[in-house]
C-alpha cells in the first residue's frame, strides 16, 4: 500500500523542512529535510523532451538534503542531453523521482515535488530551460541551487 505523503514543520524552528513521500505506486520512498521554509521552494518545470515525457516539478535548495530509497529492480537511471546529470525514475510507475550529479565532488540534486502531494504548499512554479545552458553553465547553476542528494539503492 502506498504511503501517504506528509509535510510538517519541525517545532524547533519555523524554517525547518521535513517532507516524506513516495512515487505514485508507493515503491520508492523519499525524504527531504533542511533549513528552508516550504513556501520558499519554487518548483521548476523544465521544457526539455525528457521532462515533458516525465512530468515533474523539481525542488531543491542548498540547505536541503534529499534521501531517495529504492530497490535496485525498481529504479531506472538515464542521463540528460549533456550526459552530466542522472535522472532517477520508478521503473514500476515511471514517475521521475529525482535528478542529480556530482558537483564539486559532492552528490547534489533536486527532487520531484509531486512525490510530496499537493503542489500548492510550495511557491508558484517557474519554467526553466536548462537545455539552453552550456555544460559549464549547468554545473555552475546546480552548485548554487541543488542540495545534497543521497540515492540509496537496496539489493
Amino acid at each position: 500500500m502506498a504511503q501517504q505523503p506528509t509535510a510538517s514543520k519541525l517545532p524547533s524552528s519555523p524554517a525547518q523542512l521535513n517532507l516524506t513521500g513516495t512515487c505514485q505506486c508507493g515503491s520508492c520512498a523519499v525524504t527531504a529535510e533542511g533549513s528552508v521554509a516550504l513556501g520558499a521552494l519554487e518548483p521548476r518545470i523544465c521544457d526539455c523532451a525528457y521532462c515533458q515525457q516525465h512530468p515533474s516539478a523539481l525542488i531543491s535548495h542548498p540547505q536541503m538534503s534529499v534521501v531517495l530509497v529504492v530497490e535496485a529492480a525498481l529504479v531506472a537511471e538515464s542521463k540528460n542531453g549533456s550526459g552530466q546529470a542522472t535522472f532517477y525514475e520508478c521503473s514500476r510507475c515511471g514517475q521521475l523521482l529525482a535528478v542529480g550529479a556530482q558537483v564539486g565532488g559532492t552528490a547534489r540534486g533536486a527532487v520531484n515535488a509531486h512525490l510530496f502531494g499537493d503542489l500548492s504548499r510550495f511557491a508558484a512554479p517557474v519554467p526553466i530551460q536548462p537545455r539552453l545552458l552550456s555544460a559549464d553553465q549547468k554545473a555552475a547553476r546546480w552548485s548554487t541551487i541543488w542540495g545534497a542528494l543521497d540515492v540509496q539503492v537496496q539489493q
